[in-house]
């Protein structure tokens, strides 16, 4: 659906919903002022999902290594260990991640 006001969309990967307004013609801010954001260092930076899970999971195998290497070491064991841990953890919370978008469908209001 398409209006001079709204424009609904769909997502291309999940089929999440979405519901655009339309701008005014004289607001340059909400017209140009997002633009930018294309071309700042940080969006060339931002990983992806697999990207993220990768570096998590070689960060996790290298806390597990230490962790065995430093047998002898209570300390260093226990910091290798608990890094680990919470690599583990953030591994699968990472995986089950949506990525903000809603896939229980619980939280869509309803039409009229």
């Amino acid at each position: 659906y398409v209006d001079e006001r709204l424009r609904l969309g769909k997502g291309g990967i999940s089929g999440s919903q979405f519901v655009f307004a339309r701008v005014a013609e004289d607001d340059v801010e909400a017209r140009e002022g997002w633009k930018w954001l294309l071309t700042s260092d940080m969006a060339r930076q931002s990983l992806n999902k697999n990207q993220l899970m990768i570096r998590t999971g070689v960060w996790c195998l290298l806390s597990g290594l230490a962790c065995k290497l430093l047998q002898n070491n209570f300390l260093g064991k226990w910091i290798a260990g608990m890094s680990t841990a919470f690599s583990l953890v953030a591994l699968l919370w990472i995986s089950f991640s949506t990525g903000g978008i809603e896939t229980r469908g619980d939280t869509y209001a309803r039409g009229r």
